[in-house]
């Protein structure tokens, strides 16, 4: 790569540490890089405040997908969003989606970055192409100078069509395919249950809490599917 002056630090971090020299830490940290690392390997598109704003005002053809929990995106949220936890996104967008012109564009959002750069990558990975994730959410909608609105109730989700739940699981194929998602069969799942007191593991059911509390696996919490992403440590 052409660098001259180049040093590894004998021990690493765990040496650094052992002699009392000051670390760094922080929360999520992993899910940001992996969030950060996505948007730079796959080009995911975004889009700056200013210009969503611009577009809000001139009326232009959008619909704004908000990925966070339906109790974060009531506190506030951009004008005019609905409410789409980012697990959900796969399942509900093409029947969001089928009734909008062809020429709509699609705008996902969180807070800040991650979960909006993730979400927009699902979508893009689904064969999306007029789309943008907001770039630092609506922390860079409110330090652009714009307001949010507050109380929003567009909470309600579509229910699954024949044809939504096809897409969903073309995605959920391709995506096993190309990231090399292993499965279990039931009688190893039923194994580590058994010796979940024995053994570390964690059994996460992302499903709407409505899903998870009508029925589930025994020794599974609920987890929404986008918060396992944004908070995996």
């Amino acid at each position: 790569m052409g660098y001259s002056n180049v040093s590894v630090l004998d021990g690493g971090i765990n040496k650094w540490s052992t002699q009392d020299f000051p670390t760094e830490w922080g929360s999520n940290v992993i899910s940001k890089v992996f969030g950060e690392k996505m948007e730079v390997v796959h080009h995911v598109p975004e889009i700056e405040a200013t210009d969503l704003h611009e577009r809000i005002e001139r009326g232009d053809k959008l619909v704004i997908l908000d990925t966070r929990t339906p109790e974060e995106y009531q506190r506030f949220c951009i004008p005019g969003g609905r409410s789409v936890p980012g697990g959900e996104l796969a399942l509900r967008v093409t029947d969001i989606t089928k009734d909008l012109d062809k020429d709509t564009t699609v705008i996902v959002n969180c807070a800040g970055r991650t979960r909006s750069i993730i979400g927009t990558r699902v979508l893009q990975r689904m064969g999306f192409t007029n789309l943008f994730g907001l770039k630092n959410g609506t922390s860079g909608w409110v330090l652009a100078g714009y307001e949010l609105e507050t109380g929003a109730d567009r909470l309600d989700l579509p229910e699954p069509s024949v044809e939504g739940i096809a897409a969903a699981e073309a995605y959920a194929d391709k995506l096993a395919d190309e990231d090399g998602v292993r499965y279990m069969d039931i009688a190893k799942l039923q194994s580590m249950l058994a010796n979940r007191e024995k053994e570390a593991a964690f059994f996460v059911d992302v499903r709407t809490i409505q899903e998870y509390e009508g029925g589930h696996i025994p020794g599974f919490r609920w987890f929404p599917g986008g918060q396992v992403v944004q908070r995996s440590d």
